[in-house]
């Protein structure tokens, strides 16, 4: 959901095939990250009749180490009678952000124009969509029910989140503004799992304020993360940056950066649970017997084991 940032060669691209690189880091922590990230992605590219064909590969590294990746394949075509260009994506992510590995599909579509940008996002989690990262008993639980020895154990996992993002946004007037391409956007999310369902609001601002050089400061809201704000940077080596061409020349856009998740929204769950001990070679429960004793001084309780 965050620009980056981009530097390019001078000159406007030629048709045919290309490359173009990108690096940037993008501060918070909330609904499209779990940690702060530093994407380092290439763009291969082949542009023919103001049409492009791209495979976008995508390297994360969060601030702990954690790693994810990113493949999408797309296409954007320029429609000169309405100053557009239209297009779309699809994506394959795989997120170890949390050493828990998380799977997901992806669907981008977008349309760039001179007065104003739309851009959506749709995700939908493969394979195991729930991942434990602790299960521990807590201590001072252990106690008798009944014939039976039980006792409560700590358990957590992370479960992942498929959703939608949408967001619309124009350019702002001024020449300051217009020097730099300083574009607002303004839009929604809505994820989904078995245990939440989190609608939320977004604001977005990018510019442009060296060639190849982005800048972005995005807020959100929903009443799970509440009020999150992420600030991000990005340096872009390649001719089809936007700072490359004149403002206005919408067609100049046509290698715009994808928008979307890095890594796989997922929410983190707890619980507690009584759980029975159980022989762990035959996974039944140990019964335990009260066995009085008398004696003409006292009277002790033993407590025998029956062990299936």
């Amino acid at each position: 959901m965050f620009g980056l940032l981009a530097l390019a060669q001078t000159g406007r691209a030629q048709e045919g095939a290309g490359i173009q690189a990108r690096i940037g880091h993008i501060e918070g922590q909330g609904i499209p990250q779990v940690q702060p990230v530093t994407p380092i992605e290439l763009l291969p590219y082949y542009e023919f009749d103001q049409q492009l064909l791209f495979n976008d590969l995508r390297f994360v590294i969060t601030n702990s180490g954690g790693l994810a990746g990113n493949v999408g394949f797309g296409y954007r075509f320029f429609e000169p009678e309405t100053d557009r260009i239209y297009g779309g994506s699809l994506w394959y992510d795989i997120d170890d952000t949390r050493s828990l590995l998380f799977q997901q599909l992806g669907l981008s579509l977008e349309s760039y124009g001179t007065d104003f940008d739309v851009r959506g996002n749709a995700y939908l989690p493969v394979g195991p969509e729930t991942r434990q990262d602790s299960l521990a008993m807590r201590p001072g639980s252990l106690a008798f029910s009944g014939q039976n020895l039980v006792y409560t154990q700590n358990r957590s996992w992370y479960a992942a989140m498929k959703g939608v993002d949408l967001e619309a946004g124009i350019p702002v007037p001024g020449s300051i503004a217009e020097s730099i391409d300083l574009r607002v956007y303004g839009g929604g999310y809505f994820y989904h799992n078995a245990y939440h369902d989190i609608p939320g609001i977004s604001s977005r601002a990018r510019a442009s304020v060296l060639p190849g050089l982005d800048v972005e400061l995005q807020v959100t809201y929903d009443s799970f993360f509440e009020t999150r704000a992420f600030a991000g940077i990005s340096w872009t080596l390649g001719p089809l940056h936007y700072s490359k061409f004149q403002p206005g020349d919408t067609l100049g856009r046509l290698g715009e950066h994808t928008t979307r998740n890095y890594t796989v929204v997922a929410t983190h769950q707890r619980q507690n649970e009584l759980v029975i001990a159980r022989n762990p070679t035959t996974q039944q429960a140990y019964r335990f017997a009260q066995d009085r004793k008398s004696t003409r001084l006292n009277s002790s309780h033993e407590w025998i084991s029956r062990m299936p």
